[in-house]
């Protein structure tokens, strides 16, 4: 694998709980490809980058609805899994996130915040519905 070549780059996902993803810690190069037989979960893994889109740009609870809700989203459901967790690393930074749905059908941010090698976690928010990065 070639390498990242950039601090802006991710190289590295951790992600917790996303529809038939049940635990995923994946490295990243400068050029990926997903292979993979059916069902394998390549389609959820797009959907995950489409959701930290939607995320970044306010728009989470949009994307919650039109997926179905949360327990459309969440691995089996939220009977199943009770809270999404996500790690997104881009050399020595990275964001964290994790999500648990709620009874009106939301998915609400219970921890939010960045990571840096020099100060270690910085919590921005916590029991909040749209994305404070």
């Amino acid at each position: 694998m070639k390498p990242t070549t950039s601090s802006g780059q991710l190289d590295k996902l951790v992600l917790k709980g996303l529809k038939s993803i049940a635990e995923c810690d994946l490295r990243l190069g400068s050029l990926n490809v997903l292979i993979g037989a059916n069902g394998a979960g390549k389609s959820n893994l797009i959907s995950f980058f489409r959701m930290i889109q939607q995320l970044l740009e306010g728009n989470l609870q949009l994307f919650v609805a039109r997926q179905g809700g949360p327990d459309a989203l969440l691995h089996f459901g939220r009977k199943t899994t009770e809270v999404l967790q996500t790690e997104l690393y881009f050399g020595n930074n990275g964001y964290l996130a994790s999500f648990e749905a709620t009874q009106d059908n939301r998915l609400m941010i219970l921890r939010e915040g960045f990571y840096g090698n020099v100060r270690g976690t910085t919590i921005i928010g916590r029991g909040h519905f749209e994305s404070r990065a």
